[in-house]
């Protein structure tokens, strides 16, 4: 009987599991699944369906949207182009989550 569960429980571990929250941005917005909030003004999704900052001025832009409940095995996939060299006035901060 103990293998019978064992077994069960390796093959639960494959099933696939989808997270609280999931944007591709392929439909081209941030206004609906999921709304985003923040300086929505100043981000735009790119004609290669990818979020760009585009603030017009120096300063702090940040988007966020709400993620309940936060789970114990979460995977977060993310890609970061920034065509500047980066200083101690121009930087990229992420908070996964806080």
């Amino acid at each position: 009987m103990k293998r019978f569960f064992c077994l069960l429980f390796l093959y639960c571990l494959t099933l696939p599991i989808y997270g609280q929250i999931f944007d591709d941005f392929s439909d081209g917005e941030l206004e609906h699944n999921p709304t985003w909030s923040g300086n929505t003004s100043h981000f735009l999704v790119n004609t290669a369906q990818q979020l760009q900052l585009s603030a017009s001025s120096a300063g702090i832009s940040y988007i966020s949207t709400p993620i309940t409940p936060l789970s114990t095995n979460q995977q977060w996939l993310f890609s970061i182009k920034m065509p500047f060299s980066p200083s101690d006035n121009n930087y990229c901060v992420f908070y996964l989550s806080s």
